[in-house]
């Protein structure tokens, strides 16, 4: 009896710590985001339900975030190459492009500002993390948002990134000049 009471208590530990919503507004665990502070990709838990919006496998939280609404890390463009878990990578301008072409809109979640991405069931919440300058200082966090991206820019990769903030106007993708001197928050897509 002991044993088939002990077998119950693990089998619903596990389903309980297994489960995790895939709407990307609430707080669940993170799919496809590294969950510790390593820069390593095999670190961190990684599950690969994600979210697909406009074709594209979106993890629900940015790299290094536990729950949707945190900001995660921030990384330089060089930095944020090998910081995505396995399976998953930085998106391309080209993805970038087709979040903001999903629709979203400026909201509140859990008292964190930032923007919903997609529609109906298949959304994404991004936190507006702001950036973090050369120095360390923090601007713009619950203003603006960023995230990088790798663009092609005659012929060879560069930095690109999100930019939304709480103008309904003001969402865009964009390459940067700054990808040594900006760091940004990461939101990875599966391979």
């Amino acid at each position: 009896m002991k044993k088939f009471l002990l077998t119950v208590t693990v089998l619903t530990l596990a389903i309980f710590f297994a489960g995790c919503g895939g709407g990307g507004g609430s707080s669940t665990q993170c799919e496809g985001a590294n969950s510790g502070s390593s820069n390593k990709s095999e670190s961190g838990s990684v599950n690969t339900k994600g979210v697909v919006i406009n074709g594209v496998k979106w993890a629900t939280c940015n790299v290094g975030a536990s729950i949707p609404e945190e900001f995660g890390n921030y990384y330089t463009w060089e930095e944020a190459q090998n910081v995505c878990p396995k399976g998953w990578r930085l998106p391309t301008a080209k993805e970038l492009e087709s979040l903001v072409n999903a629709g979203s809109k400026w909201t509140n979640v859990n008292g964190v500002k930032g923007r919903m991405f997609g529609s109906g069931n298949t959304t994404i919440f991004m936190p507006a993390t702001g950036y973090l300058h050369d120095g360390g200082k923090l601007f713009y966090d619950g203003a603006n948002g960023y995230a990088l991206g790798n663009g092609t820019t005659d012929g060879k990769t560069t930095a690109y990134y999100l930019h939304f903030d709480d103008d309904d106007e003001e969402v865009e993708v964009d390459d940067t000049s700054n990808q040594s001197l900006h760091k940004m928050s990461v939101r990875c897509v599966a391979k």
